[in-house]
């Protein structure tokens, strides 16, 4: 076999290795469709009566300390973006104009606070 052959072979193997070996460990939606998809329920790592939904038309619903949010959400990298638009609390709704952060890794979503999310299976 060709010299310059086997060293072709060599770096493509090398390279679509590392590339699945990153997705791997990143554990994260990376090119969309591909990976795993931030789509589902997650649950708060002390309250299973705490959750938030990411549903797959970009629209989210977020049950916190008894209070109901509705809004979209958006993915940019490792952020996770709520744009709360309503909220509904003791039977009332009202508007909101909110936006909040938070960090996504793999199936766990950490809030400004620390506390974790849990993606449910």
């Amino acid at each position: 076999m060709n010299k310059f052959l086997k060293i072709g072979i060599i770096i493509v193997l090398v390279v679509v290795g590392g590339i699945g070996v990153y997705i791997f460990f990143q554990k994260q939606t990376v090119f969309p469709g591909i990976y795993a998809s931030p789509v589902g329920t997650y649950v708060n790592e002390f309250d299973s009566n705490q959750f938030l939904v990411l549903h797959e038309d970009k629209t989210f619903h977020l049950k916190e300390r008894g209070i109901d949010f509705y809004g979209k959400w958006k993915i940019e990298g490792e952020t996770l973006f709520l744009y709360a638009e309503k909220m509904i609390s003791s039977g009332v709704e009202l508007p909101l104009y909110k936006t909040e952060k938070a960090k996504i890794q793999g199936n766990t979503i950490i809030d400004d606070d620390g506390i974790k999310w849990i993606k449910q299976r």
